[in-house]
């Protein structure tokens, strides 16, 4: 488990580190790398080379090596290898891009391509090998580590940056962005006579301490202070070490209990808060492993709509309407709510989906069933006489119904008739007034035939006109176009009308009126809001039907 420090505790690190040693027998190894062949340029890459100078002033022997490819490398490795032989104090500092495969770190070359399994082991060098190098000098090494703040590029099973750092026994890692890691180090440790606990416990940047955590001076005075012990203390750094060798939840736990306001208190709630939200980074994980299409995504999106979770869109993208409504499915199907999705979960979720399906086309059979049963006997009592008033009255309440073609065309008949009958000059007016199709029309033809031929037609037309939810009809509309739905799934919507038997008329990927009414039919019965327009409801019941 990868142990992070705030600055006390790189403190110790460093003080333990190197204390009160001669600094000419020191050697430090830099390697820089920023400006890659293949790769984004990592951002302040060269910040271990820009240490040389302090590193230098402190009697350190410098090897450095900026843009190195992984040919030039071992020439690296092999001079530190050679001068660390007679040197007291050793310190690796490695700025540029890393990447993680599986439980390994890797710090790419400068000729490194996108990082994949196949070509890794070529371009890059393992931390696993650094510290083989570094356990060689065990108690007085530091292995300082800066990942650049830009991300590399990486193939299926790489992910960019430091991975979990678990260093051999007595060997000190530091980790942060390159550029962060260098002022730390020459601004805030590496100066003479500094007491590191103290300056460290101060600084405000953000890097990380592992492994070995000694606590002595980094550059020793001449003269050095004879240390005063405070057992108080040094308990509770007894105690803070125990917590972290342990590295549970319930050892720091412990801690912040005992010492609440210790100076190991914000390390133990960051420890807590990164143990906390493992199971939401091993989710995603999982999920990047299912590999999921675009239109495995949609799937999903509409399993979940058809649930009653909304979505936000079913688009083939993951994004916060879809992740919170996979967390609120989770909930309810007691899985862990990470908003990530696993095999065994997205196997649920189509088993759920497949059901409710079916539940649903049940349940609109049934109620298709009702719904006629209905229409026939309302017919019976009012349309089937053929009378003017019954036809109308059937049309009324069931104006896509089963017998509303017989009862159009019945009820034009009766017009034509009466149009047969009527002046001349009525008849032209009434002409008039159904091409303008208005509430202004219609009472204009009442106001000036108030006993004419066409008055109950023209008052059943204002009525209908009052009546219709202009506004629900237009916002339907204006979605239905939104959906920028493909002529494909305009024939699909057709078929299953046709196979639901709703009747909408030639399949030919053309919503024609006798298809919007199948639609609105299909939507009576489903109990979705009537328009006539397809909405995503309204799509998602119909290609769920079976």
């Amino acid at each position: 488990m990868m142990k992070r420090f705030t600055s006390t505790t790189i403190a110790a690190v460093m003080a333990g580190l190197i204390g009160s040693t001669t600094w000419a027998a020191d050697t430090a190894l830099l390697i820089g790398n920023e400006r890659y062949q293949s790769l984004p340029r990592a951002s302040d890459g060269i910040a271990a080379v820009n240490s040389k100078q302090t590193f230098q002033r402190l009697g350190f022997k410098v090897i450095t090596a900026q843009d190195t490819s992984a040919s030039k490398i071992e020439t690296s490795l092999s001079a530190l290898i050679d001068q660390a032989e007679s040197t007291d104090q050793v310190a690796i500092v490695l700025t540029g891009h890393f990447v993680v495969s599986g439980e390994t770190t890797w710090f790419l070359m400068a000729d490194a391509r996108t990082p994949s399994l196949a070509n890794l082991s070529r371009h890059a060098v393992p931390l696993s090998l650094i510290f083989d190098i570094a356990a060689r000098h065990s108690g007085n090494v530091l292995v300082a580590l800066g990942a650049a703040s830009n991300p590399a590029p990486t193939s299926q099973g790489i992910v960019a940056g430091i991975g979990i750092i678990d260093p051999p026994q007595g060997v000190t890692v530091l980790t942060g962005t390159s550029g962060e890691l260098s002022n730390f180090l020459n601004q805030e440790v590496l100066k003479e006579g500094v007491v590191i606990a103290k300056a460290v416990r101060d600084s405000r940047m953000s890097v990380y301490g592992h492994g070995f955590l000694p606590e002595t001076a980094f550059v020793a005075t001449e003269v050095a202070p004879t240390p005063v012990v405070n057992e108080k203390l040094e308990r509770e750094r007894a105690y803070w070490q125990f917590a972290n060798d342990l590295g549970t939840l319930e050892a720091y736990q412990a801690y912040l209990k005992s010492y609440p306001r210790g100076i190991f208190a914000t390390n133990a709630r960051r420890e807590i808060t990164f143990i906390k939200d493992a199971p939401e980074r091993n989710a995603e994980i999982a999920e990047k492993a299912l590999n999921l299409t675009r239109t495995e995504r949609r799937k999903i999106q509409s399993d979940l709509t058809l649930l009653g979770y909304n979505t936000r869109g079913i688009d083939g993208l993951f994004g916060a309407g879809t992740r919170g409504a996979l967390t609120n499915w989770q909930a309810d199907a007691g899985f862990a709510k990470t908003g990530f999705i696993n095999q065994e979960q997205l196997v649920s979720l189509n088993a759920q989906a497949l059901k409710r399906s079916k539940q649903l086309e049940e349940e609109t059979r049934k109620r298709e069933v009702l719904l006629r049963r209905q229409d026939r006997s309302y017919w019976q009592e009012t349309g089937k006489s053929g009378t003017e008033k019954g036809l109308r009255s059937y049309l009324k309440r069931y104006p896509d119904g089963a017998f509303s073609d017989v009862a159009n065309e019945r009820l034009s008949a009766i017009l034509q008739e009466k149009r047969d009958r009527v002046a001349k000059r009525e008849r032209s007016i009434w002409d008039q007034t159904l091409a303008a199709n208005n509430l202004v029309s219609y009472n204009q033809y009442l106001n000036e035939f108030p006993n004419g031929s066409f008055v109950e037609e023209a008052k059943s037309r204002i009525a209908t006109l009052q009546g219709a939810n202009s506004e629900q009809i237009e916002a339907a509309r204006i979605e239905e176009s939104k959906l920028g739905l493909a002529p494909v799934t305009f024939l699909l919507v057709e078929q299953k009308l046709t196979k639901l038997g709703f009747e909408p008329g030639r399949i030919d990927g053309k919503l024609s009126e006798e298809t919007r009414r199948a639609i609105r039919r299909f939507q009576r019965a489903a109990n979705l809001p009537v328009t006539g327009y397809l909405s995503r409801s309204t799509v998602v019941r119909l290609i769920a039907a079976n």
